[in-house]
């Protein structure tokens, strides 16, 4: 389909969304309302006026959208070239390709580390240990969350968050400054700094700002109600003076304020652009009309939001089916039984079904009943290979291979596997360093101990192979060959299948990196990146199988025709916590909001009447959310009638419509 058919298959407001291309422009888009297809035409029609690719930034929070959105780009276009100098990325992608060209002008080198939460431990550890702190009650992730807070609520001045009565507010006082003093000497940037950093350069280096203000004369940023306080100032660096600023979101589906997001850069964006054109997107695409009537009436009990009332043309389909079990194995057997009913009689794909509670420590019960009747079920969520040791030692080498200055790297690899560097030797070497005044890197390579110093020629023999361009796939093959990895990881455990397990993860992570490189050849520093910055960067890609098991702020972006949404019960859906947060009930009801309007076809909510809670079974509460649905648009199933939801007679036609969606 070429560009202007595909305009003209847009609805009234889609079409005004996608036509107006100058000024600040607010697309207020609801769950299922083609958010991604507005995006995706209104970029295209950008370059088919004549905008140069160039000139065109689009924002997205994932790497995944970024890739789908170039693709579409040029299918509409049928440009082969054009998606190439386009530049679709995620915040953290964009500022780190900023910096790699300009971190001299803030006094970084341009080969820094990208530092990921257990790097930033161990630089937080190794601080407490040198300031002699040994109060247990204080942990380093605590910590750590206390400094990303400083650097997203005050990016430039970083003043203390934290109450001066906080107990924790005088260790960040002493901590924060070494923390940052620390990575910087590392020549190593953490997720965070990789936006506080580019916001600094701009606003000390006003000529650089204004070049990449001339560049992109056309800013798009997608779930613009996900966005937090850096992210913010950061696009209102870029979009000045111009402001052809154009921001894309829902504030009914800001549920991330836990992680930083602030759904007022949305609510208040009239405010920041008094010449905003706010177009709303209101036609449901996804879900039937009793789930929205559901959706619809929850979410408008919230204060803080902007008016805009969800509706489609699908009818109103089956109500929501509300299920009151006895305890939570009787709401795990209930729902896995419900499945494999509906699968059976309606020839309904377990694909079909997604299962979605508050927290993934809701899965097991579920997990427990699936497999009970050979039903098939992906968790999403699980562990990473980022999180297994093996994984980790071996990134460790090709970040001080592409850093030397990467100390936190070193210390984890310096004897793994064991050379003879004990922690005697590798601490009179820190010492060395610290009282020369140089990296430990050189440390090494100046010591009198032959161990050390074939370690670093080690390091500087492959700093030669992977620089050289060739096939990065050997080379890392190499390494772990020469290094002698495997035989290591046998030594570590007493059972071969565990450690056959470990080498076949290591083995598993060296096919992957044929997918990072693509068709080209990369140097070792752009895979480090695309490691880094990938949404999931060492989970397999493989599709879910059977039904999908997640987390309500994992199923954000996904749909499915038929949803469970679990534990709908005072403490859990909303959070217990939620009383005591400013704003929280509101984040809770969207958070709710946020499930409902996942289903397409058929929605069970379902809640006990006693739960088990620290050992012991206590009486479970309805949760309010339950109480403000609409009488004309639910209907309560009786656990002992496992024909009651057959009464519905819309049901018939809306399973026949699910096998037509599905093929």
């Amino acid at each position: 389909m070429n560009l202007q058919d595909e305009i003209n298959q847009l609805n009234p407001m889609q079409k005004k969304a996608v036509l107006n291309t100058e000024g600040p422009m607010l697309v207020l888009a609801g769950a299922g309302s083609g958010k991604t297809r507005v995006i995706t035409v209104r970029t295209a029609h950008l370059l088919n006026l004549g905008t140069s690719p160039e000139n065109v930034l689009a924002v997205t929070f994932t790497n995944k959208s970024a890739q789908e959105m170039k693709r579409r780009v040029s299918s509409l276009l049928g440009r082969g070239n054009s998606k190439g100098r386009l530049m679709v990325s995620t915040f953290h992608s964009l500022c780190l390709s900023i910096l790699r060209h300009n971190a001299k002008h803030i006094g970084y080198k341009n080969n820094f580390s990208i530092f990921d939460t257990s790097d930033q431990l161990s630089v937080i550890r190794n601080i407490l240990s040198d300031i002699k702190f040994v109060d247990k009650n204080f942990k380093a992730d605590a910590i750590l969350e206390k400094i990303s807070l400083m650097k997203n609520t005050d990016p430039i001045n970083h003043k203390n968050p934290l109450s001066n009565h906080d107990p924790l507010y005088d260790v960040l006082e002493i901590l924060y400054p070494r923390y940052v003093e620390t990575t910087q000497t590392l020549n190593a940037m953490d997720f965070d700094d990789l936006i506080v950093n580019t916001i600094k350069l701009f606003k000390t280096n006003p000529d650089i700002l204004e070049k990449y203000c001339n560049k992109y004369r056309y800013i798009m940023v997608d779930e613009y109600q996900d966005t937090n306080t850096v992210q913010y100032q950061l696009i209102k660096q870029l979009a000045h003076p111009r402001e052809n600023l154009c921001v894309v979101g829902d504030d009914d589906q800001s549920v991330y304020a836990w992680r930083g997001a602030n759904p007022g850069n949305i609510l208040n964006f009239e405010r920041d652009y008094p010449d905003a054109v706010v177009i709303p997107l209101e036609q449901n695409y996804r879900s039937t009309g009793n789930i929205l009537t559901v959706a619809n009436t929850v979410i408008k009990n919230n204060k803080k939001r902007m008016e805009k009332t969800l509706w489609t043309d699908k009818g109103l389909g089956a109500k929501v089916y509300i299920m009151k079990a006895s305890d939570e194995v009787d709401e795990a057997q209930w729902t896995a039984q419900r499945i494999s009913t509906l699968a059976l009689e309606k020839t309904i794909p377990y694909e079909s079904f997604a299962i979605m509670y508050r927290a993934n420590i809701f899965s097991k019960l579920f997990e427990a009943e699936l497999r009970n009747l050979k039903i098939p079920y992906t968790v999403i969520g699980g562990t990473s290979y980022f999180d297994r040791k093996e994984i980790r030692d071996i990134i460790a080498y090709l970040k001080l291979i592409a850093n030397t200055d990467d100390a936190v790297s070193l210390l984890r690899i310096a004897n793994i596997p064991r050379r003879g560097l004990g922690n005697t030797t590798i601490n009179q070497l820190k010492e060395h360093a610290d009282a020369n005044n140089i990296q430990l890197f050189n440390a090494f390579e100046a010591s009198n101990n032959p161990h050390a110093v074939e370690f670093t020629e080690l390091i500087a023999h492959y700093r030669d192979i992977f620089s050289s361009g060739k096939d990065m796939r050997m080379a890392m093959a190499s390494l772990i060959k020469e290094i002698d990895y495997n035989e290591y990881i046998y030594s570590l455990y007493k059972s071969n299948t565990i450690a056959l397990k470990r080498i076949e993860n290591v083995t598993g992570f060296i096919d992957t990196i044929e997918r990072f490189c693509g068709d080209g050849t990369i140097l070792l520093p752009e895979l480090l990146e695309r490691l880094a910055l990938n949404d999931n960067p060492y989970e397999t890609k493989e599709e879910s199988v059977g039904v999908t098991l997640i987390s309500l702020h994992s199923a954000k972006g996904l749909e499915f025709p038929v949803v469970f949404i679990s534990g709908v019960e005072d403490g859990i859906i909303p959070h217990k916590k939620s009383v005591v947060v400013t704003g929280g009930i509101e984040e809770e009801r969207r958070l709710f909001y946020v499930g409902v309007t996942r289903a397409m076809n058929i929605l069970f909510l379902t809640y006990t009447s006693f739960r088990k809670k620290y050992g012991k079974s206590s009486p479970s509460f309805t949760s309010e959310f339950i109480n403000e649905l609409p009488k004309s648009a639910i209907m309560y199933v009786n656990r002992n009638e496992d024909n009651a939801m057959e009464d519905d007679q819309t049901v018939k036609a809306h399973m026949e419509r699910i096998r037509k969606i599905l093929g």
